[in-house]
This record gives structure tokens, sequence and C-alpha cells, in this order.
């Protein structure tokens, strides 16, 4: 039995006022403007490296992948609190934390 091939899936929202939730990496570039798809690939696997964080990258098969936006933010907002620090602070700790978070955006 032949395989269905896919050329390219494109998430669009049911109606209008619907606003997509998840892309893959071409769409996540154009949402961050700047992103390389290189860049997104990267952090896409730092994502599904981190227990915090996989639950945001789905790969339904080998070649398909959804990545949540919010959780993609909020990752990027992880990264940066963690930079410089030995001791690194949880994604739960940052939440929990009303003066980090409001700065943070959270």
């Amino acid at each position: 039995m032949p395989q269905a091939k896919i050329k390219e899936v494109v998430y669009r929202t049911a109606n209008e006022d619907e606003i997509a939730t998840h892309g893959d990496y071409k769409h996540l570039c154009q949402r961050w403007e700047g992103l390389t798809v290189h860049t997104a690939k990267q952090f896409a696997k730092e994502m599904r490296e981190n227990q915090e964080f996989e639950q945001y990258v789905f790969n339904p098969t080998h070649k398909l992948v959804f990545i949540d936006y919010e959780g993609f933010r909020k990752f990027w907002k992880w990264k940066q609190l963690n930079r410089y620090r030995a001791k690194k602070i949880s994604l739960a700790e940052m939440e929990s934390d009303k003066a980090l978070a409001k700065r943070l955006g959270f």
C-alpha cells in the first residue's frame, strides 16, 4: 500500500476569531521576527530535553513538529532569566514568585 506524502501542513483556525496556538519552525520564525529556523530547531531540542518544557513540543510523526506558542514564550523567558545562573530557577518557581512573574509578564 503506498504511503501518503505530506508536503506541508498548515494550521488554519476554524473561524476567523480563533487564534492559532501551535506552529512549526517556519511559523515560529514568522511570529518571532529575527528568529532563524536553525535557532528554532535548537530551542525545540532544548525544550524536548527539559522536563518542564517537553509538553510544549509535539511530534505526531518523525517529520512533523508543532510547538505551542505560549510554551515557547515561557521557554524564552526562562532561558533569559537563567542565562548566567549556576543554579537554575525552575518554571514553577518563576510562575509562583509574584514579583518575578509580574516583571517577566506571566
